[in-house]
């Protein structure tokens, strides 16, 4: 469809992806099986198509199940931040002057009026765009919390919480000028904070930017999810078959 409503014929789409009038050909009707993925993008990228790979698992998708490791994660940092005292909005939406998008949790502090900005992160894959997004939330912050009530807070506080994993550290370690330089505080100061043990003078509180890992228990498991790879160990009778 694409290759007509650009008015190209097979033989055009082919000598530009360096194949033959025969792969194209195949593409077009289906035959994949044998075609491996450089193939099929080369054709793609001539006609311009993005191509999106979807993995099921017994009949669900795997990005739902990314999902629920998500709120998982965000209902431990929730549950922390009310044992402290602190009062806890999640997924709130805001579209302000263009800037638009969903806070993964927000936090008051009644008692001391501090307000925190949480973005919770499973796995870090796109530095620069979590970055990005945090700043505009930090930027709107004030006016993200005065839609739920929340007027006039002393500080403005910040944290990029994440799983606590091998792969989630090796990443972070890559690019870890570039964190520092937007979250120079430890998961200790986020601590403090939350425990409302930082030193204030009046109503100003030093505001928090910090990034920190946190550990958490997975849905229907004991075990929490401490590393980004789990070794399968295979039966014993297998291991005796294989020999």
């Amino acid at each position: 469809m694409v290759r007509i409503h650009r008015r190209l014929r097979q033989r055009e789409v082919a000598a530009r992806a360096g194949l033959s009038d025969a792969i194209v050909s195949r593409i077009e009707h289906g035959e994949l099986a044998s075609m491996t993925h450089r193939t099929v993008s080369k054709v793609a990228e001539v006609l311009e198509i993005r191509l999106d790979y979807r993995a099921r698992w017994h009949g669900a998708d795997l990005d739902r199940m990314a999902g629920q490791d998500h709120a998982d994660l965000v209902e431990t940092v929730a549950q922390w931040l009310l044992r402290e005292g602190w009062q806890v909005r999640p997924e709130i939406s805001f579209s302000i002057w263009g800037d638009r998008g969903a806070v993964d949790l927000l936090a008051w502090l009644p008692s001391r009026q501090w307000l925190l900005v949480i973005e919770v992160k499973t796995d870090v894959v796109d530095v620069g765009e979590t970055l990005r997004r945090l700043g505009v939330k930090r930027r709107r912050a004030a006016e993200i919390a005065a839609s739920v009530g929340w007027l006039d807070p002393a500080s403005i506080s910040t944290a990029l919480v994440i799983a606590d994993t091998r792969t989630n550290h090796r990443r972070v370690a890559a690019h870890r000028e570039t964190f520092r330089a937007s979250l120079p505080d430890t998961g200790q100061a986020l601590r403090a904070l939350v425990l409302a043990s930082v030193r204030v003078r009046g109503r100003a509180a030093r505001s928090v930017a910090a990034l920190c890992f946190m550990p958490y228990r997975r849905s229907g498991s004991t075990r929490p999810r401490t590393s980004g790879v789990r070794r399968v160990r295979a039966r014993q009778g297998s291991d005796r078959r294989a020999a």
